[in-house]
């Protein structure tokens, strides 16, 4: 059995008619698409006019595509700790802004979302941008409120948890920010993302094993997370394909969320009470629609190797980027423990037991 990280693409939604509801932030007037989120930080730089000097706050349990564009832009950064249940540290933020502060960005992990009440008052206290990662997020709700309506700017990444490629979002909330939207929702091309989430839907329905692909990533160096001012210069493409925006209005959106809390909860009933293995979420909020679900082990490398090897797409997130202090050892020990479980909408019971079987086994050898 094959089992990715990501949904599939499955024909019939290329015929399926299309639906009436589409979620924030598709529903949003003040969206500009691109090919994926990275770009879209790009362009939030530019749109919230930080300039060389600045300084913007993020935290430090992320990945270089975070980073790469404040750097590139000649944006200083400083990292703010987070703590073990990926909350913002909040002492630690607060001792962080200073007067070049600009803006503060902050990530919603796995769609579980930040404490929205209290960056608010940071806002308000500081007078600074917010700009708000949803790259897990979407469909993620948090007292009747999607995630992405605080921040001035929020970057959406659809792909983790929709069968498209290379679809980004920027929402822009600020109404004081204006003329950003002539063309640039231009149509783009993406033939090729298409056709491997194709390929991937068919070694799904297959029932065969497939090495996942994780297993060639933890086996290589990630050079691009070195920290320097050496970085390849990105240029943010616009635009979304005509594939892609048919399916947007295509997908039923409300059962693909409540198929990934029902998996979720499954895994956490089995997850509860075992030894060698930690949820970091011990429950499910409401109006949440979780990307993932992602545990903290001692051995994680060993467990991720074996599931990997057996079809299962668990894998490790993020590599951080190299050069990042070992002070920030909340950070780290995440960094090196924590392995994301497939749960998105193609899976059903026997995927979910098949998840869980490995899974046992895995933890087993490792703690031998």
């Amino acid at each position: 059995m094959y089992i990715p990280r990501y949904p599939t693409l499955w024909p019939k939604y290329f015929f399926l008619r299309e639906r009436s509801f589409l979620p924030f932030p598709l529903n949003y007037e003040n969206i500009i698409f691109y090919n994926r989120g990275l770009s879209a930080i790009f362009d939030a730089i530019k749109i919230l006019g930080l300039s060389p000097g600045d300084k913007v706050l993020l935290p430090s349990y992320t990945c270089i595509d975070t980073v790469m564009p404040f750097l590139n832009n000649g944006i200083d950064i400083s990292f703010y700790n987070i703590n073990e249940d990926l909350s913002i540290n909040k002492k630690d933020l607060e001792n962080r802004i200073e007067d070049r502060v600009k803006a503060l960005f902050f990530i919603h992990y796995f769609g579980f979302p930040q404490d929205l009440d209290y960056i608010e008052f940071l806002k308000k206290k500081f007078n600074i941008f917010l700009i708000e990662d949803c790259a897990h997020a979407f469909l993620s709700e948090i007292n009747d409120r999607y995630l992405g309506n605080l921040g001035d700017v929020s970057i959406f990444t659809l792909r983790k948890m929709i069968p498209v490629h290379n679809v980004g979002i920027l929402v822009v909330n600020n109404d004081e920010i204006d003329d950003l939207f002539s063309n640039y929702n231009k149509i783009s091309s993406v033939f090729k993302g298409t056709l491997s989430r194709i390929i991937e839907n068919i070694k799904f329905r297959s029932g065969i094993t497939f090495p996942a692909k994780n297993l060639k990533m933890m086996e290589k160096a990630i050079e691009s997370t070195i920290i320097n001012n050496q970085q390849k210069k990105i240029y943010p493409k616009k635009g979304i394909s005509t594939i892609n925006k048919k399916l947007l209005n295509n997908f039923d959106y409300i059962k693909i969320k409540n198929t990934r809390r029902s998996n979720f909860e499954i895994l956490l009933d089995w997850v509860k009470n075992r030894k060698n293995i930690t949820p970091v979420f011990d429950s499910l909020p409401d109006g949440v629609s979780p990307m993932s679900f992602p545990v903290i082990l001692e051995k994680r490398d060993i467990v991720c190797k074996l599931m990997n090897i057996h079809g299962i797409d668990a894998y490790p997130w993020p590599f951080l980027p190299t050069g990042l202090e070992n002070s920030y050892k909340v950070s780290h020990y995440l960094a090196e423990n924590i392995m994301l479980l497939p749960l998105h909408q193609d899976l059903k019971t026997k995927h979910l037991n098949y998840i869980t079987m490995l899974l046992e086994k895995a933890l087993a050898v490792a703690s031998k």
